[in-house]
């Protein structure tokens, strides 16, 4: 039995009585928090009727739908009785005893958020003749309302969502038109408690903007509240339409694939229902700004310094992979695997014919220049918000030259971590290019990070290009300096050891490749040594003999899953991340047009590896978990 069916059978019955309880209860306590004190007995029985008109309508709605629910469940629960006792009462078919359930706990949780709605809109100056001079027991909180309304529209989405995945479960048609009216109903509720009374309650009583809340006022409340309620409610209108179509398919008995049709209304109802509650703290552009001012306040920096810039950079760097794979196992999870093949190839020949125009992986040419500066002015505060403190240093003396804007210049960036987002941030950080003042290196990355989406467009935007000779060559030519990773993936299986009991720092010396490119157009080497990225994430899956062999013949370590903060999510752990870029190592000049010798290239990348090894045992104390670390070079 999967999920759906159990809620169906098992769960929606105890709702019922939960909810039918519950709506009583509610209303004692709006009793309770707003009649004044010392009211006579027979007053308690007028308090639906005082409060306000919301309050008047919300309590009858309440109270209907209480009612509706509780005439729907009777029949089920004389069904449990001694068959004595109810040998000549009408009884329901055993088939249809999961649907009236499930329409009676629909029913009776909304009742529920009737009760709660009339409790938050109570207007206390409104008694309709009860002592308005006495106070109630409680104040009144408009914040806390507005939270609570939106809390319960997002909850009624996601029955109406339940209702509609639960269609495959009904035994005849009536039954899943029922449902679909249902999930209809709940939808429309949800929509005008989150709009209608989410921003009456916010913005409707003290009108700080000098504009009364309105349900409808088209093209006012500033631009960002606008474009957001314009896709919300385009969305939510796309919702009703795909329900109205279902219930005309069922009628006409030609509906099919009903569960494909469930899953796509009801996550565009959950998203249509997330943009209308987020539209209404961009109203008049006022609540945005205080909600910006807060977090920057709780997170102790300058109102300047929003959280979006702190938390961005990392959930761009670090979260479009799984997010792509969550996408791909959710499709073929809960869609038949026709429809998810169907519909990953209708949003993958479409995207990847437009996103592979101009060849960025080679040309560069989707680089994004806007986000690249926004990721250079908050960059290394997000970083330092993150892993604690990031700091890079130069290993060059104060008597050394200042490096040439105009040269030209191979950044080795080592070691290769599980996940180097180093060698793609690095050259973004002002503290980086401060010590290479007009220099701006290409991020060379390896070819599987154009194939998933999303990641695809991340290091698209960033300019980042493939790791390929003619790549290579052709972006030391137009940039003037490249960075990249030469251990490659083959240091990336050794990550492991950094977490021994006697930690070891490794380092691949095994690839030469990129000395004799910076040979052949005259460029100089340039060391980077990251301390602190191996220890970001971990492979939960600890075989190396394993992924060794899967790397030879396949080209990419298996089984490979990251996890890192929290010991279970994508987002790297707090360690101090320390940067330290080496003297520029000038190539040889050697006669052009003619072959560059190995020794030539053998004496480069000895002194590469010499100024490794140098920067490693002269800063390693700066890291506290790598002051201890033995440094391990490889080959293999």
């Amino acid at each position: 039995m999967d999920l759906i069916a159990f809620l169906v059978s098992f769960v929606s019955y105890r709702v019922v009585w939960v909810c039918l309880a519950s709506a009583p209860a509610t209303h004692a306590l709006g009793v309770y928090l707003h009649c004044p004190k010392y009211l006579r007995p027979w007053q308690y029985l007028l308090f639906p009727f005082t409060g306000g008109n919301r309050h008047v309508v919300f309590q009858l709605l309440g109270w209907i739908m209480w009612t509706f629910s509780t005439l729907t469940i009777l029949p089920v629960a004389i069904s449990f009785l001694p068959v004595i006792l109810t040998k000549d009462l009408p009884k329901i078919p055993n088939t249809h005893v999961d649907v009236i359930s499930g329409a009676a706990a629909a029913g009776s949780f909304i009742a529920e958020l009737f009760m709660i709605k009339a409790l938050l809109v109570y207007d206390a100056s409104d008694r309709n003749g009860q002592e308005s001079h006495s106070k109630p027991r409680h104040k009144p909180m408009p914040t806390l309302a507005f939270a609570v309304v939106v809390v319960l529209g997002v909850l009624l989405t996601i029955t109406a969502f339940l209702l509609l995945m639960a269609l495959d479960y009904m035994p005849d048609i009536p039954s899943r038109i029922l449902y679909c009216c249902l999930s209809l109903s709940c939808l429309l509720i949800a929509a005008s408690t989150t709009y209608g009374l989410g921003g009456f309650l916010r913005y409707g009583k003290t009108a700080d903007s000098g504009t009364m809340w309105q349900f409808f006022q088209p093209f006012s409340g500033g631009t960002a509240f606008v474009a957001t309620q314009a896709i919300g409610w385009s969305l939510f209108s796309t919702t009703i339409v795909l329900i109205v179509v279902m219930v005309q398919q069922l009628i006409s008995g030609v509906a099919h694939c009903i569960r494909c049709w469930a899953l796509g209304a009801g996550c565009l109802a959950v998203t249509a229902q997330a943009l209308l509650g987020l539209s209404l703290l961009f109203f008049q552009g006022k609540a945005a700004r205080q909600l910006i001012r807060t977090a920057s306040a709780s997170l102790q920096i300058s109102t300047a310094q929003s959280w979006l810039g702190l938390l961005m950079p990392i959930v761009l760097m670090y979260t479009p992979v799984h997010v792509f794979f969550t996408l791909w196992t959710l499709s073929y999870t809960f869609l038949p695997v026709k429809w998810a093949v169907s519909l990953w190839v209708a949003f993958l020949v479409p995207y990847y014919g437009f996103t592979v125009v101009g060849h960025p992986h080679h040309t560069g040419c989707r680089r994004w220049h806007w986000l690249m500066d926004w990721f250079t002015v908050n960059i290394e505060n997000s970083l330092a918000f993150w892993f604690g403190n990031v700091k890079v240093i130069s290993d060059a003396e104060s008597s050394d030259p200042t490096p040439d804007p105009q040269g030209k210049y191979v950044f080795g960036f080592q070691p290769h971590g599980l996940y180097p987002t180093g060698a793609g941030f690095l050259p973004l950080m002002p503290s980086f290019l401060s010590k290479f003042p007009g220099v701006h290196p290409v991020t060379l990355v390896a070819s599987v990070m154009y194939f998933p989406p999303f990641i695809r467009d991340i290091a698209c935007w960033a300019g980042f290009r493939q790791v390929a000779r003619h790549t290579f060559v052709r972006a030391l030519k137009e940039k003037g300096a490249v960075m990249l990773c030469p251990g490659g993936q083959a240091e990336l299986l050794h990550c492991y050891r950094a977490f021994k009991q006697q930690r070891e720092f490794v380092l691949h010396i095994g690839h030469k490749g990129f000395c004799k490119l910076a040979i052949e157009h005259g460029a100089a080497v340039v060391p980077v040594l990251a301390l602190g990225e191996t220890l970001q994430l971990r492979n939960i899956f600890d075989v190396p003999t394993l992924q060794q062999l899967t790397y030879k013949r396949l080209g990419f370590p298996f089984p490979y899953m990251l996890v890192g903060r929290w010991g279970c999510s994508p987002f790297p752990k707090k360690v101090p991340l320390v940067y330290v870029v080496g003297k520029p190592l000038r190539a040889p000049e050697y006669p052009e047009g003619s072959p560059v010798s190995q020794e030539l290239v053998d004496n480069l990348h000895q002194q590469y590896v010499d100024s490794m090894v140098a920067m490693f045992h002269k800063y390693k104390h700066t890291h506290p978990q790598l002051a201890e670390a033995n440094l391990i070079l490889v080959k293999d």
